[in-house]
């Protein structure tokens, strides 16, 4: 914009004109490139340094004081009081523990409702986002 200003102060209008235009268009389509690359971004990256961690069937038990987890490398026990928080979006509830480490369960593989009741039976808040999308 400061460029189409000074072109047209300098009554050179073409590229007034041109830099007005350049100007609206990183305007309009911008936002949507910086979305998109990102996304890209993030998906390269999980790819590169999560590809073996991911699509590993695990199974899940939610007890009175503890998440039993145990998958193909062996089992493990986590605290109850180590959930700092639920977050709950479209498609996965994600259980943030206090290591930073967070427990992602995907709803078409669970029984969302029976999750959802167990958690809260266990005194924990679970954060709704299920309206957010990429």
């Amino acid at each position: 914009m400061a460029f189409a200003l000074f072109f047209y102060i300098g009554n050179n209008t073409f590229l007034a004109g041109y830099f007005l235009i350049f100007a609206f268009a990183t305007y309009i389509f911008y936002p949507r490139y910086f979305k998109w690359r990102y996304h890209k971004h993030y998906q390269k990256h999980i790819r590169e340094n999560y590809e073996k961690r991911l699509n590993v069937k695990q199974e899940l038990q939610i007890e009175k004081d503890k998440i039993l987890l145990k998958d193909k490398t062996g089992e493990a026990s986590v605290k109850i009081e180590e959930v700092e928080e639920i977050t709950e979006i479209a498609d996965y509830f994600f259980l943030k523990l206090s290591t930073g480490v967070s427990l992602i369960l995907p709803k078409q593989s669970i029984s969302a409702d029976e999750v959802r009741e167990k958690l809260k039976s266990l005194n924990l808040r679970i954060l709704d986002h299920t309206d957010w999308k990429w």
